[in-house]
């Protein structure tokens, strides 16, 4: 019989906020681009694969500001290269 213990909810924590930010960057993204959430991917570049140009992205930002209750600086929109890399920020400026 084996026995599988779940992790202690202190160690989920980071991935789950991280889910959150990365499924509903996705939903914003779409909701303002009209990009399917399918092609919305972490590993997806915003300006390269999916095409989204600097009027789109300051929106984008805008937006996930709002609805996470975060604050990203202008001089930070430069490093959000990826989806993953603006649900990371958006996910450590909650914690």
């Amino acid at each position: 019989f084996l026995m599988i213990r779940r992790p202690p909810r202190s160690t989920l924590f980071p991935y789950t906020t991280l889910f959150r930010s990365l499924s509903g960057l996705a939903a914003i993204i779409n909701e303002l681009t009209d990009i399917p959430v399918e092609e919305i991917q972490a590993d997806k570049s915003l300006d390269e694969d999916l095409h989204v140009d600097s009027l789109s992205m300051i929106e984008i930002v805008n937006e996930a500001g709002e609805r996470f209750g975060v604050t990203i600086p202008d001089e930070e929109i430069a490093n959000l290269r990826t989806v993953g890399d603006a649900a990371k920020y958006i996910a450590g400026a909650q914690s």
